[in-house]
C-alpha cells in the first residue's frame, strides 16, 4: 500500500510534467509569432509551474528531507551567535 505522501508526491509530479508541456508549448507559440497574448499565456504558464513547485516543496520535500530535531537544545545563545554574524551580512565580498 502507498503512503498518501507517495500518492500526493506523484501527483504533483504528474502536474509538473503537463505544466512543463504547456510551457513548451506556449514558447513555441511566441517564438512561432511574438504578441502580447502569447506572451502573457507563457508568463502563465510560468506561473503555474511556480505554483505546483511551491506546492511540492511545501507539501512534500520540506518535510522528508528536514534534519531530525537535535535531541538536547543548542548551548549557543542565538543572539550572541546572531550578532557575531551580523556585520559580515550583506557586505561586500572581501570586507569581512
Amino acid at each position: 500500500m502507498t503512503s498518501p505522501t507517495t500518492d500526493l508526491r506523484a501527483e504533483l509530479e504528474a502536474d509538473f510534467g503537463r505544466a512543463r508541456e504547456r510551457l513548451v508549448e506556449a514558447r513555441r507559440r511566441q517564438q512561432v509569432k511574438d504578441t502580447p497574448r502569447h506572451r502573457a499565456a507563457v508568463a502563465d504558464c510560468r506561473a503555474g509551474i511556480d505554483m505546483v513547485l511551491d506546492l511540492y516543496l511545501t507539501v512534500v520535500a520540506a518535510p522528508a528531507e528536514l534534519p531530525a530535531a537535535p535531541a538536547a537544545p543548542p548551548r549557543s545563545s542565538g543572539p550572541v551567535a546572531t550578532a557575531a554574524l551580523r556585520p559580515a551580512c550583506g557586505a561586500a565580498p572581501g570586507a569581512a
